[in-house]
């Protein structure tokens, strides 16, 4: 079949080159394209001889571009037939045969390849206002169209603009049937105008409070005076003990510590000392304990709100007394 076609294409590259160089000689008015393009042409029916479609198209394609012959066109139709490139054959056919001047043998054999190559296809008619030019993907057109336009099959979308309008248009086309779709003009949401534009700032900074550093000074506060408190009960414990042994051992002892006759004078006297320190340290302790307290009660409900200058709360403690500083710094 493959040779049946290519022998088919030789013979009507045989009747261009008849019509070309023997029919039509050129003369002092003819147009100087002619010449060159019938050598390309010659090149080409070469190069099928040869089985080189591939490299044959490409010179039909040049001497096409040269001198656009009908017949030239016929022949660039054939060999993309024998490629597979059977839509590009298709429309080529069908403008080859649009052409007055194709040779009869030519147009003949032209409309039995559109014949058996247009069931494959689907056929697209646009419908939309004149001059409009849209996209198939990449290819464009120009409406109106002079007839439907050969495409493959499957969903089609059509886009276009004139004048500032866009249009569009979509369908499913199918084999051998033809394809009407209305390219519609789509209306374009216009922007409002540009406004002016309020800045809008945040509240300021002292109406903001710092709520995870208030937990964590008044949860440390709270915890430092618990520790303190629980200081102070030890060392209340460890007084009254001190206190019981010091009644214990101080009967009858004073006499007899003033001469040195009592082993247990040093033992009285070291629990003194005891009972006097343990109720210094408790008692502040519970001022520690209870000013620590205090302070972490003020600062959770009395927390400062957020400010550009920095503000602490610091708590002190000194002998047998406590207390809490809050100062800010600008």
């Amino acid at each position: 079949m493959r040779l049946y076609a290519l022998a088919a294409m030789i013979a009507v590259g045989s009747l261009v080159c008849t019509s070309v160089g023997a029919q039509d000689r050129p003369t002092k008015d003819e147009d100087p394209r002619r010449a060159p393009g019938q050598v390309l042409l010659d090149e080409a029916l070469r190069l099928l001889d040869s089985k080189m479609e591939t490299e044959a198209l490409e010179k039909l394609e040049k001497s096409y571009a040269l001198y656009p012959s009908p017949a030239v066109l016929y022949d660039i139709a054939r060999v993309e037939q024998l490629l597979g490139r059977k839509l590009a054959a298709l429309r080529h056919y069908r403008e080859a045969v649009r052409n007055p001047h194709l040779s009869p043998k030519a147009r003949s054999f032209a409309k039995e390849f559109i014949s058996e190559l247009e069931p494959s296809f689907a056929h697209l008619n646009l419908i939309g206002p004149a001059g409009l030019v849209v996209s198939l993907g990449s290819e464009e057109v120009k409406l109106p169209l002079s007839e439907p336009l050969d495409m493959e099959p499957g969903p089609i979308t059509v886009t276009g603009e004139i004048n500032g309008q866009r249009y569009e248009g979509s369908g499913t086309a199918v084999a051998g049937q033809v394809l009407s779709i209305e390219v519609l003009k789509i209306e374009i949401q216009t922007p409002p105008p540009p406004t002016a534009v309020q800045e809008v700032l945040p509240p300021p900074t002292e109406e903001t409070p710092n709520h995870s550093a208030r937990y964590v000074v008044s949860g440390s506060l709270l915890a430092a005076g618990l520790v303190g408190v629980g200081l102070g009960i030890g060392f209340t414990v460890g007084a009254n003990k001190a206190s019981n042994d010091v009644t214990r051992l101080s009967t009858g002892l004073p006499d007899a510590c003033s001469r040195g006759t009592n082993g247990n004078c040093d033992s009285l006297k070291k629990s003194d000392e005891a009972r006097m320190r343990d109720s210094n340290l408790a008692v502040g302790s519970y001022i520690a304990g209870g000013a620590l307290l205090t302070a972490g009660v003020a600062t959770y409900l009395f927390w400062p709100k957020a400010s550009t200058h920095s503000a602490r709360v610091v708590p002190w403690v000194g002998k047998d007394v406590a207390g809490l500083t809050y100062g800010k710094e600008f």
